[in-house]
This record gives structure tokens, C-alpha cells and sequence, in this order.
């Protein structure tokens, strides 16, 4: 059973802090990038072997192909502070450093 809050958007009742996908927690709170990154850099190792991409070859062109997939499926690993930074480039940041070599 999940835990419960109290948000300020919500009415008096209490609002059910329910799990999501791969643990996430929806609607009580927003991930810190730390969390984000090591969820987002596995889901990008998931994807990869769906797209028939070997990891040392992969494109900036397939981490935005990524990035987008993750937007159009609504991902709550998407969810995480960007403080104000564009979360493409983070996520792009992330993703270049994990791996051995991305091509452009």
C-alpha cells in the first residue's frame, strides 16, 4: 500500500502517492536527477536491444529518437528537476558520457 500526501493543488482528501513504471513515484513528488539518470540511462540500454543498435555505435541521432519516444509515450522518466535546463540536453549529457563512443 502506497504512502499518502497532502499536495496543495489537490482538495482536503488525501491524495494516494501510487508507484509507477520501473518504481517511479507519481504525483507526490518530482525525481532529483541523480534517480532520473541511472532509471533513464537503463531504459536506454532496454531500448537500444529493441532497435537493434549496438551500444559503442549509436548515434546522437538515436538518443534523440530516444528522448522523443519517451515524450510521445508520456514517460514519468521525464519527471525530474531540470532546474530550468533543457531536459534534452541533460539527458543527451547523460547518455554521451555512458557510453563508450556516440557518433554524431
Amino acid at each position: 500500500m502506497g504512502r499518502f500526501f497532502a499536495s496543495p493543488s489537490s482538495p482536503p482528501e488525501i491524495q494516494r502517492d501510487d508507484q509507477g513504471p520501473q518504481g517511479l513515484v507519481i504525483g507526490a513528488r518530482v525525481m532529483k536527477q541523480k534517480e532520473a539518470k541511472t532509471l533513464i540511462v537503463q531504459e536506454w540500454e532496454r531500448w537500444l536491444q529493441t532497435q537493434s543498435i549496438e551500444r559503442d555505435h549509436a548515434s546522437g541521432r538515436d538518443t534523440l529518437k530516444f528522448y522523443f519516444e519517451l515524450q510521445d509515450n508520456k514517460s514519468t522518466l521525464l519527471d525530474f528537476q531540470s532546474r530550468g535546463r533543457d531536459k534534452w540536453h541533460i539527458i543527451n549529457s547523460w547518455l554521451l558520457r555512458e557510453q563508450p563512443c556516440v557518433l554524431d
